[in-house]
């Protein structure tokens, strides 16, 4: 009987310490275990991480980075009936990896009137679309961005727990539902094209789902080649000069059709347009101004234009802003009118 009684003594003086759905650690105490004297928490590289306790649970008074890993010490003070035979205290370790969730898809289809919402493979507790955070409770899932356009995209961070940092943020599209494989083009289709600008298409579904394989054909032929940065995304990027400064409209054609969505609305097609820009007559004066070959002098209202290729067929259509002034005192005053 007293071994069996010894058994029981020990059966009810377990201790736990474990993880905890909003905590970073609970820690259970049985009947006969004593009580908690203390309980810290260091990163590897051995910084504390300061703790409360609340009900068994212990929460950092720090926010802590998603995908951390934390050692978690706990030291529980026997009874005095106990601590003769087992020791004073009893000391319990757990390393604990900080969560991180996932969206479970970045390309998010959207019913006709509803608002754009995000599914996530675990509960999310804190969510930034912008430069504002805002705590959601309870934790939820499904992250509803509200109400926005058609089709667009945003950035989206979310925190697992309340005394989480924002996890980096994570680009999500969203297109209408169609019929046809939705896609939206940058710049947007009918719209301007620099000479040396990339073209973006994003689709809702796969690039190899919604147009297969095969790459489009651009009319008038440009020097240059289609990448996939990601599985729904088809970029071309040209080389040399480009589409050519001054070349009018830009025709690419795909091999299957798409639904089309821009701002004027949603169309199926297989050919999208630009129109890249004619020469900007300011921009030769400003240059000429830069060289010398001017009574004047013109300085950019920020930084100059860089001395890259993309930066100046950007700046060869589209002038930036800047300032002319007289280079010589003595000016006369009929030039100057």
């Amino acid at each position: 009987m007293v071994a069996a009684a010894a058994w029981a003594v020990l059966g009810a003086s377990g201790v736990t310490l474990s993880g905890d759905e909003a905590a970073l650690a609970s820690i259970h105490l049985q009947t006969l275990a004593g009580s908690l004297e203390s309980a810290r928490a260091t990163t590897p590289a051995g910084r504390p991480v300061p703790l409360e306790v609340h009900d068994g649970r212990l929460s950092p008074k720090v926010r802590l980075t998603p995908g951390e890993r934390i050692d978690v010490e706990v030291v529980v003070r026997r009874p005095g009936a106990l601590s003769w035979a087992l020791g004073d205290t009893r000391r319990e370790h757990l390393t604990i990896t900080t969560p991180v969730v996932h969206p479970a898809t970045r390309w998010v289809s959207v019913p006709h009137g509803s608002a754009v919402t995000v599914a996530f493979d675990a509960t999310v507790t804190g969510e930034a679309t912008g430069a504002r955070r805002r705590t959601l409770r309870p934790a939820q899932s499904r992250v509803s961005l509200g109400s926005q356009p058609p089709a667009g995209s945003a950035a989206v961070a979310v925190a697992a727990r309340t005394w989480e940092r924002l996890q980096p943020a994570t680009r999500i599209s969203w297109f209408p539902q169609t019929e046809k494989p939705a896609a939206v083009s940058a710049p947007a289709a009918d719209g301007r094209l620099s000479p040396l600008g990339t073209v973006r298409l994003t689709f809702a579904k796969t690039v190899h789902d919604a147009i297969g394989d095969a790459k489009p054909t651009l009319t008038p032929k440009t020097p240059g080649r289609f990448t996939r940065p990601d599985s729904h995304t088809l970029l071309f990027t040209p080389s040399g000069d480009g589409f050519g400064v001054g070349t009018g409209t830009v025709h690419m054609t795909l091999p299957k059709t798409v639904a089309l969505v821009s701002a004027t609305g949603t169309r199926a097609t297989k050919r999208i347009g630009w129109t890249v820009p004619p020469p900007s007559t300011l921009r030769l004066e400003q240059l000429l101004a830069q060289g010398g070959y001017l009574p004047l002098d013109w300085q950019p209202s920020g930084h100059d234009v860089p001395r890259t290729r993309a930066a100046q067929a950007d700046a060869s259509v589209d002038a930036p802003d800047g300032t002319f002034t007289w280079r010589f005192s003595n000016t006369p005053a009929e030039l100057k009118r």
